[in-house]
């Protein structure tokens, strides 16, 4: 048979030609729909990577359906109509991040439970006579799932401390059990295509440069073949950011921001040891790259302090140089109480350690007398506090001011900025202020619209102390981390795979993100010893779509707290505070399940507190405790934090009870007494629609 013969048998093999190659011809029409789409200006990034694969995807179908693969083209057909449906799908652009994880994780699901289908149907026609061992595999795994279920439903009630569990019954908030569903996936099984997320492969920078933070010495030992070494001994990295992200920075309206007068870097060879007196100082061999941060330590500062605090000293602290118990409140950015266990559990776990001790100290050690102090922390874990809102700016309002959205803004920019909780501890004279938020973000205005009139002379260098001056802090830091390699300088919210919002590492000059705010918070601590010390540092790893970030900061956090909470610290004993503003409100299951959105609304929030200071105040203890199953929101952390600088200036003998002002009714010092046991959202100032409470 000739080729002429072959060809007419090949076509005949071909069922219904021009049927099939006029569909393909109609889905070739409906791809270049889809590209058209794809590329419209409101179009997000990703949302034009799922259209154009669609549209490839179906131009490939077609030629499937065209030489009579119907099976397969049909199977591309519909993979190709879910991914630009998929698109579609978004929150918002406050939230575009989180939209674009979506979209893949739903990709995800259906195509692994399409192929598991086959793979199921395939089994089942091969093993039809082997039926019985089928039915069991299929009995293993369906007792397998239900196991999972119920022992993450479980885990869902239980509290950090041994024996403590949340109570579903409530006189004034009762909440219903959940299943979190997202519990059940392995760890890292939502982000395992982003690798790891530590920042391996230390730069040879960071290996041969040290820095002194206590004297700002920077010291750099280079190879002789590498490029010469150079130093930016003030780095601008606000160069990056374009004028509409500027504007959040500076406190300016957007109009204001044409061409901001920010100055150049300054770029030194490097020659021989040099004192570095900025903020931060990134330091180069060849290629690599070594940053640092640092205090910024004010001599004329911590002598007034300490001239304040020595002032109400007995004669025995006095000797022991010992200050005021120093506030120090993490907060971790879209945290869940159940989130914290999981992603934390090293972290978890020296927590429940330092309350066994403690309870055991107190069990068998004789009690104390008068004039001993009692050594170790206490832990207390409330268990039923809530968020009044969905993300940060509706919770952090209330924690830090008191204030709700409405009434801040109805006050004056100075009024706004004086409502801020640390300046109650700086009107005594007798403590120093710190704040770092490790996102390229000014929330003073961006949230509060505070002006920053001195942040100018800042970056010009005419002032050593933080920009953050006008609303009561002495130090602060945000500038590093505006560096290129975490944020991104084109789109101030973020991407999925970059800056603070991301499901992948976080690094900045070979080290993650959140070393550089440890470093910073401990160089804090230990600068200005016998005097009080408020710090308030935020952490973003719980801010992204997967929920596995977090779990890099466990080693960290570990050691940073073993080193904060160490018995007889000269810098001072610490009441800290590890809460949430709110949980995860980026993750699919947030959107679509009822465990989701109770995590969000019920944040983690952890006091540690000294036994010295339990012991100097004896009732506080026992009101602590008895609030842990009690209905709580960031108002009472508020009247907390006020309560205590009324207090720890002086180190009062005796604890009057606390009343706030009239403008919080609403709100109660956890150290305080009285009961809440009866208390409901509407008591609590919670929006009805926010509300988790039966």
């Amino acid at each position: 048979m000739g080729p002429k013969g072959k060809t007419v048998i090949l076509l005949t093999n071909i069922p219904s030609f021009p049927n099939m190659l006029g569909v393909s011809t109609l889905l070739v029409v409906v791809s270049l729909f889809f590209l058209q789409s794809a590329f419209r200006s409101e179009v997000y990034h990703d949302q034009t990577i799922f259209r154009v694969l669609s549209a490839f995807l179906l131009n490939a179908s077609a030629a499937l359906l065209c030489f009579g693969h119907k099976q397969s083209g049909s199977a591309g057909v519909l993979l190709s109509l879910l991914l630009f449906l998929l698109s579609f799908y978004s929150t918002g652009p406050e939230n575009q991040p989180s939209s674009e994880f979506h979209r893949l994780f739903l990709f995800s699901m259906i195509v692994t439970l399409f192929v598991s289908t086959l793979i199921i149907l395939w089994v089942w026609r091969k093993s039809q006579k082997r039926l019985g061992l089928f039915a069991l595999l299929g009995f293993i795994l369906f007792v397998s799932f239900f196991y999972s279920i119920h022992s993450v439903r479980s885990n869902w009630l239980h509290g950090l401390l041994p024996g403590s569990k949340l109570q579903l019954a409530h006189a004034g908030c009762s909440i219903d059990s959940v299943t979190p569903y997202h519990h059940i996936f392995p760890k890292r099984a939502m982000n395992f295509f982003t690798g790891s997320l530590e920042c391996s492969g230390v730069p040879s920078s960071h290996r041969l440069t040290t820095f002194r933070q206590k004297d700002g010495l920077l010291t750099m030992n280079c190879p002789v073949t590498s490029l010469p070494a150079r130093v930016e001994i003030r780095s601008d990295l606000y160069s990056f950011r374009r004028p509409h992200s500027l504007a959040q920075i500076f406190g300016t309206s957007d109009d204001q921001v044409t061409k901001p007068k920010i100055p150049e870097s300054i770029v030194v060879p490097y020659k021989e040891p040099m004192k570095i007196e900025s903020q931060y100082v990134r330091a180069f061999c060849g290629k690599d790259e070594a940053m640092f941060v640092r205090l910024g330590y004010n001599q004329t500062l911590h002598k007034t302090v300490r001239q304040n605090v020595v002032k109400n000293l007995t004669r025995k602290e006095k000797k022991s140089q010992k200050a005021p118990e120093n506030v120090l409140v993490l907060l971790l950015d879209a945290v869940s109480r159940v989130q914290f266990y999981r992603a934390l559990p090293k972290t978890a776990e020296f927590l429940r350690h330092l309350q066994r001790r403690s309870d055991l100290m107190s069990e068998f050690k004789r009690k104390p007398r008068e004039e001993e102090e009692e050594e170790g922390y206490s832990v207390f874990e409330f268990l039923r506090y809530h968020g009044v809102g969905e993300n940060s700016q509706p919770n952090l309002t209330p924690l830090l001011t008191g204030y709700n959205q409405t009434e801040i803004h109805l006050k004056t920019p100075s009024e706004r900025a004086d409502a801020f909780f640390w300046n109650r501890f700086r009107e005594s004279n007798r403590y120093i202020t710190s704040y770092v938020l490790a996102q390229c973000q000014n929330y003073f205005y961006k949230y509060w619209k505070i002006p920053m009139p001195e942040y100018e002379k800042y970056l010009q260098g005419t002032k050593t102390q933080g920009f953050a001056k006008v609303v009561g802090i002495d130090h602060d830091l945000m500038e590093p981390f505006c560096h290129p390699e975490y944020d991104d300088p084109d789109n101030f919210l973020m991407e999925l795979f970059r800056g603070a919002c991301s499901i992948a590492k976080r690094c900045i000059a070979g080290r993650n993100v959140h070393h550089y705010v440890f470093d910073y918070a401990r160089e804090f601590l230990s600068s200005y010893q016998g005097v009080g010390k408020v710090s308030f540092f935020q952490l973003l790893e719980g801010h992204e779509a997967s929920g596995e970030v977090l779990a890099v900061v466990d080693d960290a956090l570990l050691a940073f707290l073993k080193d904060v909470l160490r018995p007889n610290r000269k810098d001072g004993d610490t009441v800290l505070f590890i809460v949430g503003d709110h949980g995860n409100h980026m993750t699919p299951f947030f959107y679509f399940t009822d465990a989701g959105r109770s995590e969000n609304a019920m944040p983690i929030m952890l006091t540690i507190a000294p036994n010295s200071f339990l012991q100097r105040y004896p009732g506080f203890k026992e009101n602590l405790r008895s609030k842990e199953q009690s209905l709580l929101t960031p108002y009472d952390l508020y009247a907390t934090f006020l309560h205590l600088a009324k207090i720890l200036p002086t180190k009062a003998k005796d604890s009057p009870e606390y009343h706030v002002t009239s403008r919080l009714p609403w709100a109660m010092s956890l150290l305080g007494g009285g009961s809440l046991k009866n208390r409901t959202c509407t008591d609590a100032n919670i929006p009805a629609e926010f509300c988790t409470c039966k």
